[in-house]
């Protein structure tokens, strides 16, 4: 399985619905990424759209438990 986590236009009307001026802009890396991810039947797109499942109730239970013993902050940046 492939999780995708960033951003992109996922969804968003072509470039020649936007503006004849995007034509102008190059494709992000991101934008490519986005598109080759759609080609795979068991990718997760977890940028800015709702899931279309429901949370697995162990992953609830954990995520629970991690926030009482006091796991609330964002982890450390690798240098």
């Amino acid at each position: 399985m492939c999780i995708l986590m960033c951003g992109g236009l996922h969804g968003w009307a072509s470039r020649k619905q936007i503006s004849s001026r995007a034509d102008l802009v190059p494709w992000s890396g991101v934008r490519k990424m986005f598109d080759l991810a759609q080609k795979y039947k068991d990718v997760i797109n977890l940028s800015m759209e709702e899931p279309d499942f429901s949370t697995p109730k162990q992953v609830i239970e954990a995520a629970i438990n991690a926030m009482r013993k006091g796991y609330t902050h964002y982890t450390p940046n690798v240098d």
